[in-house]
């Protein structure tokens, strides 16, 4: 067969019919039911603070680490650098402890000094004259 052939054998498109308008139906307004008070909207809530995770470096070397817990809230390897704090020494001593004891290096007590202070583990304040 040719495809002329196949092509004949298609029934033609069938004629389409005119359709008459549908109906249009009337529609009554009733009176509509008064509208609910309207609420106030909830108060929005206060924001919190976003959460710090690191504190900011403000202090000295010289400045003095006073424990805040004192029970070890660290675990792992964190929690043996934690263990070298002790109430009144200096942060370079801190530092230095860290790399003494083989738990790191200068950078990473900075960094546990900085977390600490974040989470309020410690605080670190300037030494009194």
């Amino acid at each position: 067969m040719s495809k002329q052939s196949k092509r004949a054998r298609v029934a033609p498109a069938q004629a389409t019919q005119a359709q008459a308008p549908a109906p249009q139906v009337e529609t009554k307004v009733e009176a509509q039911a008064p509208a609910a008070p309207e609420t106030p909207a909830p108060e929005a809530k206060a924001e919190a603070p976003a959460k710090v995770r690191y504190a900011k470096r403000d202090w000295a070397a010289g400045d003095v680490i006073t424990l805040l817990v004192v029970k070890n809230p660290k675990s792992k390897k964190s929690a043996a650098r934690y263990a070298l704090y002790k109430s009144g020494m200096t942060v370079a001593e801190y530092g230095q402890a860290v790399v003494d004891g083989g738990h790191g290096n200068k950078t990473l007590a900075n960094a546990d000094l900085r977390w600490d202070v974040a989470r309020e583990f410690i605080s670190i304040a300037p030494k009194a004259s």
